[in-house]
């Protein structure tokens, strides 16, 4: 087994690889900036292969002998021009939901390696991770692990490229391609980030990182970020905004650029998780600062219409985007929504289908989605795989600009369908969302991002389960804050009853006035588990 050292020396030599193969693919990346117009060309171009894209996708999944995808479709009696005559004779749509029922689709579990790939009784694969083994030329980004561990996704320069096509539609579609343009993420997606909007034209003016890259325990690729931007500007002659440490506890330099922005008469825009977005909306209204012109681009955790409308309360106009670091974007913000969340499909870079079509697309409830990507380049090789998540998935006329380029399929509350387990109980994350973000809100104010669920374990094994309140929110009825905490987590079904009744018994959970925890990618989960506060 090799040592901690020689791993850690491993990694650095890794991550050092990766930012050479980077800096020599950067000059080219940045020189052949896309236009409106030759993105708009090459989305019909896409749209009008859309059959032969998702007809590659499968002969490239029955070739990929590192993936369960040759085993399973053998396993369906399936061979790849049998796949691909389906999708040609019945669509995508159709054939993929065919592919489905017959078992060619990974679910989250087989995804991230936590389940065999089980079919018919039969193991076709012991439980392993897929991953890209490819030596990419471009940056990486990271998983957030809030549902399983977290993993480093290398994207390609080319993959980026194909983004920025849809970047760049989204920009000129929103009139911000003169915006002035700041990201707030940690490195690695943050560069990732930044890298997207330079190939649009439309290179940010400040990087603010949540995540201090030197902070001990961080992997080298987090340090490197940094220095790459560094060397970037001098050696491929790069404009690159360097990066700046901003903690989310204290938002005050990323909403001073944006107050100085709108003074001058320009308009700030700020691309970041939800979490930062609140706590910057928080800190503009403790101020009585007025946002009114300001946009946010937000990602990375459920937009509520709770979290929706802290934002909007500023004057700032939102929009969510719907991205995983295995699929790269998946939808964009609907520019005339119906709800808080919802978004265009990018069907130009990927499938999503419901894990039922019912005879048509179910706009009445959320189903579990199913993902494959479209791009040979795309960060994973996926087909019919589930990424953890379900939505509403269906189709209307909105009559916004992103309908009139043919993203037509819209998706909304988008949530997590992973049960949460916490001190031996399980339930549904939607309901904690609920709970943390509305309902204890309401009663004991603050908003979302103040409360937040942790758990850890004492010496000896025992669950400690505790329900942070944010000190910011002043005092507090500890008693009055588990108890409503507990009235409404139990009020569903029988078992979240028990659940709750077996939470008071057992004293849980204690109310501490914490500030919530921030993982390193700059969120605050709703349910936080593996890390030790202080009493």
């Amino acid at each position: 087994m090799p040592s901690r050292s020689s791993g850690s020396v491993a990694g650095w030599l890794e991550a050092a690889a990766s930012g050479v193969r980077l800096l020599s693919g950067l000059p080219r990346f940045l020189r052949l900036a896309t236009t409106t117009e030759r993105a708009a060309a090459e989305l019909r171009a896409r749209r009008a292969a859309r059959r032969d894209a998702v007809a590659s996708a499968i002969r490239r999944a029955s070739e990929a002998h590192a993936t369960p995808y040759p085993l399973l479709l053998r396993a369906a009696g399936l061979v790849p021009e049998d796949a691909e005559r389906l999708v040609q004779q019945s669509g995508i749509e159709h054939a993929l939901t065919e592919l489905l029922d017959r078992g060619v689709c990974l679910s989250v579990q087989e995804l991230t390696g936590r389940a065999a790939v089980v079919r018919r009784g039969h193991v076709v694969q012991d439980a392993a991770r897929l991953s890209s083994s490819r030596k990419r030329a471009g940056p990486w980004t990271s998983s957030s692990g809030s549902r399983v561990g977290a993993r480093v996704v290398p994207v390609d320069f080319a993959f980026l490229a194909e983004r920025a096509i849809d970047d760049r539609l989204l920009l000129e579609a929103r009139g911000g391609l003169h915006w002035e343009h700041a990201v707030w993420e940690a490195p690695g997606g943050g560069l990732l980030t930044i890298l997207r909007y330079a190939r649009c034209g439309a290179t940010p003016h400040r990087w603010f990182s949540p995540v201090d890259p030197r902070t001990p325990g961080l992997g080298p690729r987090y340090r490197w970020s940094a220095a790459f931007v560094r060397l970037s500007n001098l050696m491929a002659g790069a404009r690159l905004p360097r990066l700046e440490v901003v903690p989310i506890a204290s938002p005050g330099p990323v909403l001073d650029w944006m107050r100085a922005v709108l003074r001058r008469g320009g308009t700030p825009h700020l691309d970041t998780f939800v979490t930062p977005a609140l706590r910057l909306a928080h800190a503009a209204r403790a101020a009585g600062a007025d946002l009114s012109g300001a946009r946010f681009t937000v990602v990375g955790e459920p937009i509520t219409q709770a979290r929706r409308r802290t934002l909007e309360s500023t004057g700032a106009e939102v929009l969510p985007t719907y991205r995983t670091a295995e699929a790269g974007a998946i939808g964009i913000g609907c520019l005339a929504p119906a709800v808080a969340d919802e978004v265009h499909v990018l069907d130009d870079l990927v499938a999503v289908i419901p894990n039922s079509l019912s005879g048509g697309l179910d706009q009445a409830r959320a189903r579990t989605l199913f993902v494959t990507s479209l791009r040979p380049r795309a960060p994973m090789m996926l087909l019919n795989a589930a990424l953890g998540d379900e939505a509403v998935i269906g189709h209307r006329a909105c009559g916004c600009p992103l309908e009139a380029l043919g993203w037509t399929t819209h998706l909304h509350s988008i949530r997590g369908v992973d049960k949460l387990t916490a001190a031996g109980m399980t339930f549904l994350d939607v309901d904690l969302v609920r709970v943390l973000d509305e309902l204890l809100p309401a009663r004991f104010g603050g908003g979302p991002t103040h409360y937040q669920l942790v758990e850890d374990e004492s010496d000896d094994g025992q669950p400690i389960l505790r329900l942070l309140v944010d000190p910011a929110l002043g005092r507090v009825d500890a008693e009055a804050v588990r108890d409503a905490f507990l009235d409404a987590i139990g009020a569903g079904p029988g078992s979240a009853r028990i659940m709750a009744l077996h939470w008071r018994a057992s004293g849980l959970p204690r109310v501490q006035r914490h500030v919530p925890v921030i993982g390193r990618t700059g969120k605050i989960l709703h349910l936080h588990q593996g890390r030790r506060l202080q009493p």
